[in-house]
């Protein structure tokens, strides 16, 4: 940041709602756009810019001959950047788009570089608001693992975080990672690999050979469930379901839920037949690969052969 005193073209107002008469400080971008703003709320949201506005500060006449001098911060960052943590730190309507053609959503590269400067600035409210838009982004979705190697490039730990948990719905392998490997960081990568790798063991640690931990489900209901075929010709095998505690949850007024139970350590002998045996065998060779729900509900998992099940058991399943 510098005080500017002449610039090569004509600088030219953002507008609104950085346009009040009676700002007294103007931050300009690196492609000469200028926001007319208050330097105790600027003051207040940085402390960076807090010890930049303790300096002295020359005056530079504003573009607009009628308005008085003003003192100008030339900053690094382009309008497109600077125009969404002004907005996140001013009382005024948040900036959720690129203010570019049709108002496009942010990009995966606009977002990180945003979240970037709010914290060269040290701009912590800004960086809260600007990171709800990367948590709730299309490209989070459809690009996990770009948006952690974008977080990861830039030490952005509160975005990587959130693009680690997101790349859990895919599977990271080479069939998935493998053409996009020439433009990845290896050692991003190296590191969400390791990531997945432990999500992975610590899902299917819950599944063994002859055991199940589930945290949130009732013992009653999986007992009505596991021996409602209990009667049909299926071969059974020994099994073991552990429910681990579970606090019950209050209501916003202190009550407790009654939908919910309060859980202690439950573990329940039980013969299943392979229908949910086989599953399980699925289950767990896809939370190796791919530690997220959405694995458990693939069609290749939930898939039921003719040869695992009896009639009975596969009607009831199916409806």
């Amino acid at each position: 940041m510098a005080a500017s005193t002449e610039m090569s073209s004509e600088p030219r107002a953002f507008g609104s709602p950085f346009d009040d008469e009676d700002a007294d400080l103007i931050i300009r971008s690196s492609d000469n756009v200028d926001f007319r703003v208050y330097k105790a709320i600027l003051s207040k949201a940085s402390p960076v810019f807090r010890t930049t506005l303790s300096l002295p500060q020359p005056a530079t006449r504003d573009t607009r001959a009628s308005r008085e001098p003003c003192p100008v911060i030339d900053l690094a960052e382009g309008s497109k950047i600077i125009a969404p943590l002004l907005t996140s730190i001013h009382p005024v309507v948040f900036a959720t788009t690129s203010r570019g053609a049709d108002d496009e959503e942010w990009s995966l590269d606009d977002l990180i570089a945003i979240l970037a400067a709010a914290k060269k600035y040290d701009m912590a409210s800004a960086s809260e608001r600007v990171l709800q838009s990367f948590a709730d982004a299309a490209f989070l979705r459809d690009k996990p693992i770009e948006a952690f190697c974008a977080a990861h490039k830039y030490k952005l730990e509160a975005p990587a975080r959130i693009a680690a948990k997101a790349c859990l719905q895919v599977r990271l392998n080479l069939d998935i990672v493998g053409e996009k490997l020439p433009f990845l960081d290896g050692q991003a990568l190296h590191h969400l690999w390791r990531f997945h790798r432990a999500c992975s063991a610590a899902a299917t640690a819950a599944f063994r050979n002859d055991s199940l931990e589930l945290p949130t489900v009732d013992p009653d209901d999986w007992w009505r469930t596991a021996t409602s075929t209990e009667s049909c010709p299926c071969r059974k095998h020994s099994f073991t379901v552990i429910f681990k505690p579970r606090t019950r949850p209050r209501s916003s007024f202190g009550a407790v839920e009654e939908n919910h139970f309060v859980a202690k350590r439950v573990t329940i002998d039980t013969r299943l037949n392979g229908l949910w045996l086989n599953y399980m065998k699925r289950a767990l060779a896809a939370l190796g690969e791919q530690p997220s729900t959405n694995a458990l509900l693939r069609p290749d998992v939930l898939v039921i052969s003719h040869q695992e099940t009896c009639g009975r058991c596969r009607d009831m399943v199916l409806g």
